[in-house]
């Protein structure tokens, strides 16, 4: 990291200050985006991008295509084989509270490799199919050792959401992803993540893979009769899915669609931190991709209703007569907060946690001091989440002659608003 000071010993207040910063970067840019807009305001941007030449294997029908986002889709040619696309008077970008994804807004440039010949509905039918083909060539190694298991699952269970339910719960307790976590003793890690495994592998092993784990949903499924797929599924993180960005990072999870009924139901059965019922927050109410090893069908991700997301407080606290503050608190999660919840105490040590939870109730009452901290569910991943803790605030009420004055609403005191105030920029 490089940097460097400079100052204006002129400069008075109203005066308008003007600078150039330039950056060369050589080497490869494919997949990187480059982005218009910084923190400031800015008169002139330039990006000027040379063309590497393609390797032999490539050349043909292959090349290297823009894609923008928001600014000027024609460059203008420069010598020396360099391309140029600038802006001018760009506005500055600011995250703001609950904003849509950052790239949805920002004005940016893409550059990636394609088969120029190829249109956007063709080739995401070849990759969704391709992803159905090797999940299918992981199933058909498989045994009758997925459907045992998923016939004593769910034994002598009748609705179809349970029995599906029950097999996403198994998955995520009995199943470690070794691209999160580390495997069961013997276990090779560095293999797990790079070999595929079929699901029989995966049931002897307790571990597989982010595609092992799905194709091991799809197999048990199957055995009990639904109609089970892959899906791809697009995330937020690289802003709303367009399939006129032709790259397969555009649709970067791989989940599971199973029908039931006239309707598909999604399930994530490779992140144990994602609850049965919902899906990873950067996925929902994006789109997702199902496919066979023939076809294809879009579909958009559902939300988890607010309703089902909550946090459920339940405190018994005591004011004495120097208006300090003692309880204690119990707190029970459900859908995207329990989601929340298990990233953060999910195989955490007791003194992370009680340092996490302090932390949080210090940062809305400085002066409470937080005790006795526990977690219950946050290894059994059946069982219900709760966090119990007990608090102590010295002063939390205030005195004025023989009467105390306080809040009732403990845990929205200090609390900020859903859109703070809005800072002004020069």
């Amino acid at each position: 990291m490089q940097a460097r000071a400079f100052s204006f010993p002129q400069l008075a207040p109203g005066d308008i200050a003007e600078y150039q910063v330039g950056k060369f970067v050589k080497g490869n840019t494919v997949g990187s985006k480059l982005y218009f807009q910084s923190d400031l305001p800015t008169r002139h941007v330039v990006f000027r991008v040379k063309p590497i030449p393609l390797p032999m294997g490539l050349i043909g029908s292959y090349g290297t295509v823009r894609f923008t986002h928001g600014c000027p889709k024609q460059p203008s040619k420069l010598s020396k084989g360099y391309d140029c696309v600038e802006m001018r008077d760009v506005p500055a970008f600011a995250s703001e509270p609950r904003m849509m994804p950052s790239d949805d807004v920002r004005m940016w440039m893409l550059f990636y490799l394609t088969d120029l010949r190829v249109k956007p509905d063709d080739f995401w039918t070849d990759i969704g199919t391709d992803a159905a083909t090797r999940i299918e060539r992981l199933i058909d190694k498989s045994s009758a050792l997925a459907g045992e298991k998923a016939a004593s699952l769910t034994e002598g269970v009748s609705r179809p959401e349970e029995k599906l339910a029950r097999l996403n719960d198994y998955c995520r307790q009995s199943i470690v992803n070794a691209v999160y976590f580390k495997p069961p003793a013997g276990i090779d890690r560095g293999k797990m993540q790079s070999v595929s495994h079929s699901p029989d592998e995966v049931i002897r092993n307790r571990a597989g893979n982010s595609r092992d784990i799905p194709a091991l949903f799809i197999a048990m499924a199957r055995s009990l009769g639904f109609d089970a797929r892959v899906a791809l599924a697009s995330s937020w993180a690289y802003g709303t899915f367009q399939k006129e960005l032709m790259s397969s990072s555009n649709l970067s999870d791989t989940i599971v669609a199973v029908k039931v009924g006239d309707h598909w139901k999604f399930y994530d059965p490779k992140r144990c931190r994602v609850s049965t019922g919902t899906l990873y927050y950067q996925n929902e109410g994006n789109m997702a991709l199902i496919a066979t090893t023939r076809e294809i069908e879009w579909a958009r991700l559902p939300v988890t209703p607010a309703a089902k997301s909550l946090r459920k407080r339940t405190a018994r606290f005591h004011i004495d007569e120097e208006g300090t503050l003692t309880g204690t608190v119990s707190i029970v999660y459900s859908g995207q907060a329990l989601n929340t919840a298990l990233y953060d105490y999910y195989k955490s040590t007791p003194s992370r946690i009680s340092g996490l939870v302090g932390r949080r109730e210090k940062s809305r009452i400085p002066s409470c001091k937080v005790t006795k901290v526990k977690v219950d569910g946050a290894t059994n991943l059946k069982q219900q989440l709760r966090l119990t803790y007990e608090v102590t605030v010295p002063g939390y009420a205030e005195r004025a002659g023989s009467r105390s004055f306080y809040t009732t609403r403990v845990f929205r005191k200090r609390h900020e608003g859903r859109v703070p105030r809005r800072k002004t920029r020069p």
